[in-house]
């Protein structure tokens, strides 16, 4: 019977060695999708090895961002598996045992109880063994140690998600919020209580209404090149992500913007309105390049007049575009109203020309947006309709 590999031992090694810290937490990534900090949803590591929650692995099962496999629990048989159209791992309960065709493996795992669901933490190693994914430990990140699988479908590395990913830090903080806060030092002694007018009773304010944030996603429309120094200087100093849409028979012309905005950003390729062969033509185009480029792949399109999705892709419109001819003045006038906190929530997809009226445009404008305001593409969303 195999056991796990060796590196399983350095690993666990390897973490246990790193300083402590209160608010230490372990978080899941699955290609570009990060999984809450809660429980359920996070990788433990113990003697057992790196354990992972299966229903991390087998979200989003049909989405291009997944990893594309399911799960069959036989509580009859005390089978459990995970299988995709080429290959299954089936993990027999109370054994510590797991098989794959003719392999058996030395397996520990185990099972929470959610109502009425289970939950399984699975030797994330071996699954990736067998079913060819990669994983990746890094524990020096600010939200803790982020524990990343991957498979042919992923769109960046692991630099590019520690330094880009929105969502990380806003799932990060809802996890905080729930820690309970350290106890307050001890007195020295005691002392005697402090002699003051007692408080006059507290009069009831009232409630002030529910407000919703304006969601606002920043996209960038047009060949690398010109203002897109300034533009890319601005977003990396806030700490904004965005969203450039680029047109594939220009990404050759500056392939150092293109590693650049890669580095930090999204990125999708802008269509001249191909369809058919041609269409298809240009995406396999434009995503070599951006390979050969940036190491990177996507599967987000913008083109007016969209003609169908191809398979694995989507497109994201805009609610409002702004041409090279607009200055800051116009994008202030229309925008300004609407950037106002709404007693409806709204998200606004925002069309940007690499143009210094831009930059100059969304320096006014980040005070208003107060910066929560500005979300990353999230592959679980729906593309923004035109």
């Amino acid at each position: 019977m195999k056991r796990l590999a060796v590196p399983a031992l350095l690993l666990i090694l390897v973490l246990a060695s790193l300083p402590a810290k209160a608010e230490t937490a372990y978080f899941a990534v699955v290609n570009q999708t990060v999984s809450p900090f809660e429980s359920l949803h996070q990788p433990t590591v113990s003697d057992r090895g790196v354990m992972m929650p299966h229903i991390v692995l087998t979200g989003e099962s049909a989405g291009p961002n997944s990893l594309g496999i399911r799960s069959q629990w036989s509580p009859d048989e005390g089978y459990f598996t995970l299988y995709n159209s080429r290959t299954q791992l089936t993990f027999v309960l109370g054994q510590n045992t797991a098989f794959s065709g003719n392999e058996r493996y030395t397996a520990p795992h185990f099972r929470v109880i959610d109502g009425e669901n289970a939950v399984f933490f699975v030797p994330i190693e071996l699954v990736c063994d067998v079913f060819g994914f990669t994983l990746t430990v890094t524990p020096d990140t600010k939200w803790g140690t982020m524990v990343r699988v991957t498979n042919v479908s992923t769109l960046s590395d692991d630099q590019f998600i520690r330094f880009r990913d929105w969502r990380i830090q806003e799932l990060y903080d809802a996890y905080t919020d729930t820690l309970p806060s350290p106890a307050p030092p001890a007195s020295p002694g005691p002392s005697a209580p402090a002699v003051s007018a007692p408080l006059p009773p507290a009069s009831p304010s009232p409630s002030a209404p529910e407000l919703f944030s304006v969601s606002v996603y920043l996209t960038f429309d047009g060949a690398a090149g010109g203002a897109t120094g300034r533009l890319l200087d601005f977003l990396e100093r806030e700490g904004l992500p965005a969203l450039f849409f680029l047109p594939p028979e220009r990404l050759a012309d500056d392939p150092a913007s293109v590693r650049r905005i890669a580095a930090r950003h999204q990125i999708g390729l802008l269509l001249d309105e191909p369809d058919g062969e041609a269409l298809d033509d240009a995406v396999r185009r434009g995503n070599a390049l951006l390979r050969e480029a940036a190491f990177v792949k996507t599967w987000l399109l913008r083109a007016d007049n969209a003609p169908a999705e191809p398979p694995g892709y989507r497109y994201w419109g805009y609610t409002h575009r702004f041409s090279e001819e607009d200055g800051a003045e116009d994008v202030l006038a229309v925008l300004t109203p609407l950037l106002q906190k709404q007693t409806e929530p709204a998200d606004l997809v925002l069309s940007f020309p690499h143009s210094d009226a831009a930059a100059d445009a969304l320096a006014e404008l980040l005070p208003m947006m107060e910066r929560d305001y500005i979300r990353s593409v999230n592959p679980g969303e729906p593309p923004a309709a035109t």
